[in-house]
């Protein structure tokens, strides 16, 4: 498994970028959902190929932020553990 790389930012920066990134995966999901409610309602025709279309582009671009939020998690959780 891949090694931690701990950056030299603070804790309070740490937090800061995690809410951030809670914030941009909770919005892009809200997005996501309306994306898909849209399509059912109004396309409904063409829906044998939009609604792959639409999860695969949710996944790919929610995935890169829940990867970053679970780096800096991790990034938090063995600052706070070197810190005590």
């Amino acid at each position: 498994m891949k090694t931690l790389q701990v950056s030299n930012l603070s804790l309070k920066q740490l937090n800061i970028q995690r809410r951030n990134s809670y914030g941009f995966v909770l919005a892009s999901l809200l997005i996501t959902t309306l994306m898909i409610l849209f399509a059912i309602v109004f396309l409904h025709k063409q829906q044998e190929m939009l609604l792959p279309v639409l999860v695969a582009a949710s996944l790919l671009i929610t995935g890169p932020a829940i990867l970053k939020l679970r780096q800096i998690n991790l990034e938090i959780r063995a600052k706070l553990q070197s810190a005590s």
